[in-house]
C-alpha cells in the first residue's frame, strides 16, 4: 500500500469549523488514509509576510547592541570599543584596518567593509579611502595644511575613527550617485555641514556612532567637522 503525504503550508487554526465527531472515524481506530487527507482536518488560512529589505536589516544591525563580525574583517572586534576615549588618541585595540590601509573604529570599520563589498560587486573595484582615523598629531598637520577646511584639532570626527575621506574620483560621477543612493544602508552619510558651510563631497561619516555620541548636539556642540 502506498501513502501520499502532502505538506501543510499556512497558519493552522485547529478549531475552525471543528466538530466533535468526524463521519467514518471510530474512536479507538485509526482513520483511513482518505479521511486523514480529505476529511474535516484542521483548516488553513492563507497568510504571507514580506521579508525585510536589505536596508532594514542593515539599519537594525547598525543600532543593535549585538554585533556580528564581518566576513570581510574577521579579526575586527567591535566589543573592544572604549567609551569616552580621547579624540585622536584611540587605543589601537579598538581600531581596524580597512582595504587600502586606513584605520577606523571597529564598528565603523565593519560597516564600511560590508558597504565596500557591495560597491565592489557593483563596480568591480574597491572604494578608495585617502584617510580614515587621524591621530591628534595628524589633525594638527591637517589643520596647518588645509586651514579653515579642517576641524580644530581634538574635535575632528576623524579623531574618533568614524570618518573617511574618499580619493579623487570616488566621490564623483557614478560612484557618488551610488553612495548617495546606498551608503546610508550601512550607516554612512555625507553630513549636512559638508554640503553647506563646507563643501566636502569626499567626507563620509558613520552616522549611528556620531548620533550615539551626540557629536552634533549638546554634548560636543556644533564645531565638530572634518
Amino acid at each position: 500500500m502506498a501513502m501520499l503525504v502532502y505538506p501543510i503550508v499556512g497558519t493552522v487554526l485547529p478549531y475552525v469549523d471543528a466538530v466533535e465527531e468526524i463521519p467514518g472515524v471510530v474512536v479507538g481506530e485509526a482513520p483511513s488514509t482518505a479521511h486523514a487527507l480529505l476529511g474535516r482536518a484542521p483548516q488553513l488560512v492563507e497568510a504571507s509576510l514580506d521579508a525585510p529589505s536589505e536596508k532594514e536589516v542593515a539599519s537594525a544591525i547598525a543600532v543593535s547592541d549585538t554585533y556580528t563580525v564581518s566576513d570581510y574583517l574577521p579579526d575586527c572586534d567591535p566589543t573592544s570599543i572604549v567609551e569616552n576615549a580621547s579624540n585622536g588618541q584611540l587605543p589601537s585595540s579598538e581600531l581596524c584596518e580597512i582595504v587600502g590601509g586606513s584605520l577606523l573604529r571597529a564598528d565603523a570599520a565593519i560597516a564600511y567593509a560590508e558597504m565596500n563589498a557591495a560597491y565592489k560587486a557593483e563596480f568591480g573595484t574597491d572604494l578608495c579611502v585617502a584617510q580614515g582615523y587621524r591621530t591628534l598629531a595628524q589633525q594638527y598637520a591637517t589643520k596647518a595644511s588645509r586651514g579653515w577646511l579642517a576641524a580644530t584639532p581634538g574635535t575632528s570626527v576623524h579623531g574618533y575613527g568614524l570618518a573617511i575621506d574618499l580619493c579623487d574620483g570616488d566621490y564623483q560621477g557614478t560612484s557618488k550617485a551610488w553612495l548617495d543612493a546606498n551608503a546610508e544602508t550601512w550607516g554612512f552619510v555625507n553630513p549636512t555641514w559638508a554640503k553647506t558651510k563646507k563643501y566636502e563631497p569626499w567626507h563620509w561619516e558613520y552616522e549611528p556612532a556620531t548620533t550615539a555620541m551626540d557629536l552634533y548636539g549638546s554634548t560636543y556642540g556644533n564645531g565638530v567637522s572634518d
